[in-house]
């Protein structure tokens, strides 16, 4: 009798050690899950405002155009750029001082930024900066982590070989200036 009970405390003390490890370890979860989802609540608010959902528009790629004698007058080529999410534009002062500490952006970047953020547009991005050469897309996706609210944008631009020679073939292709339309130099 005296062996069984000794098996029944040894039996009762394992099960009271395993209960005490569970309820320690529910403690440790239920703690982290308040620590990240109630102390950190604005911290992971942000970084899933950041991954949200983002239009971005993909306009179709245009044909290459070729003279009587099969040269191309105009073609695609690649143009990375450095865009920003539309939502962040109050950040773009301090966004461009950070960022020209790696990379080159001129005033007529910055311009083009504040001109292109007042235009009504489908994209939920503006760009920063366009025509990156090689070497400045790779040192701002060596520094990239520093800077969340940017990403780099992959675009098929039109590249003309003489675009004087060829704008009869070619015609204008650029934006409506709003100062144009209101003019109404435009007939139907």
């Amino acid at each position: 009798m005296s062996k069984e009970f000794d098996d029944l405390k040894k039996f009762q003390r394992r099960l009271f050690l395993l209960g005490l490890g569970k309820g320690l370890f529910t403690t440790l979860l239920v703690g982290k899950l308040y620590y990240l989802q109630i102390v950190n609540k604005s911290k992971f608010g942000e970084l899933s405002e950041i991954n949200r959902i983002k239009i971005k528009v993909i306009y179709p790629q245009r044909g290459i155009i070729f003279d009587q004698n099969k040269n191309k007058i105009a073609e695609n080529r690649n143009d990375y750029q450095i865009i920003l999410l539309k939502d962040k534009k109050d950040q773009m002062n301090k966004i461009v001082t950070d960022l020209r500490k790696i990379i080159l952006i001129s005033e007529e970047d910055v311009k083009d930024f504040k001109k292109n953020s007042s235009r009504n547009s489908l994209d939920d991005y503006l760009t920063i900066k366009k025509n990156l050469s090689w070497d400045e897309l790779e040192i701002f996706s060596h520094f990239s982590h520093r800077f969340p609210l940017l990403d780099i944008n992959k675009k098929k631009v039109r590249s003309y070989k003489d675009n004087y020679a060829y704008s009869h073939v070619i015609g204008y292709v650029g934006y409506d200036s709003q100062k144009k339309a209101k003019k109404g130099s435009y007939q139907n």
